[in-house]
């Protein structure tokens, strides 16, 4: 199954052999969220503030769908929900922070003052997260209660996802750039990597060794994870906003991205 937010208020399941859509729930807003899967349950914000937990019920009859919600902030959650072994991450774009449990508890939270429309990632010992603000500016909090460890500050507007990887946090910009930057938040930016526009998708690690980037203008950009320095990159023939996605057939590397042209593309990739 296949777990989809829509701008129409809904979060849809869709039966992946068939395409056929099983279940839906209606929430009080816009869905701008990825939907983030855990086990056998399913969460997701909506710009209605709420938390939406949809969870399968399996029989020999029929798959029922058992959802619960509850709410998290006044304001729209746009960034999709972390889930960690035994705590869920919700941000807000009134600058919330909070912590749930899985059942959907609030736990603890804490409140910045800028949006954040950036999913937030976590250290592989999920000691801390890491969370992008609009403004440009990126935290380490603590999970024990999301009190800020290291911040940095960036020049540009921050709607795209944070990417950690082999101990390096990249960020990507309004500003045309994206950045490497040390786990740890404590040096300076190993390196920034000029872009051929605003960058609102989110970097996606290819083979260990590159970053894969979309920018507004339609480029498709493949980026040396060493040094920043471009690889190769490509014009689609319409502005882009969407993450490209990676898979790989036998030895072949391919991207699949969508374009505003109303076409879905597939790119074969040579490393």
């Amino acid at each position: 199954r296949v777990y989809v937010g829509c701008y129409d208020g809904c979060i849809y399941v869709v039966n992946t052999d068939t395409g056929n859509v099983e279940f839906s729930v209606r929430t009080g807003d816009q869905v701008k969220c990825s939907p983030t899967a855990d086990c056998d349950s399913v969460y997701c914000g909506s710009h209605d503030g709420m938390l939406y937990k949809v969870t399968p019920q399996f029989n020999q009859e029929a798959t029922k769908f058992v959802t619960k919600s509850v709410e998290i902030d006044s304001k729209p959650i746009s960034a999709s929900i972390l889930v960690l072994s035994s705590v869920l991450v919700v941000c807000t774009l009134s600058g919330k922070v909070a912590a749930l449990n899985k059942d959907l508890d609030h736990l603890f939270s804490n409140h910045f003052k800028a949006p954040i429309f950036s999913s937030p990632v976590s250290s592989a010992d999920e000691s801390a997260i890491f969370t992008a603000f609009v403004t440009g500016d990126v935290m380490k909090l603590s999970t024990k209660d999301f009190s800020v460890q290291q911040k940095i500050t960036t020049s540009g507007l921050v709607y795209s996802n944070l990417l950690l990887h082999d101990n390096k946090l990249y960020l990507a910009s309004h500003n045309r750039l994206l950045y490497c930057y040390p786990e740890s938040l404590t040096e300076q930016q190993e390196w920034s990597s000029d872009t051929s526009d605003k960058v609102s998708s989110s970097p996606v690690i290819v083979e260990d060794s590159a970053i894969l980037l979309t920018s507004t203008d339609g480029t498709v950009s493949v980026i040396d994870v060493k040094d920043g320095h471009c690889l190769s990159s490509f014009s689609l023939p319409g502005h882009c906003f969407s993450t490209p996605g990676v898979c790989q057939l036998g030895s072949d590397i391919y991207i699949v991205v969508g374009c505003r042209d109303n076409y879905c593309y597939v790119l074969r990739l040579c490393l």
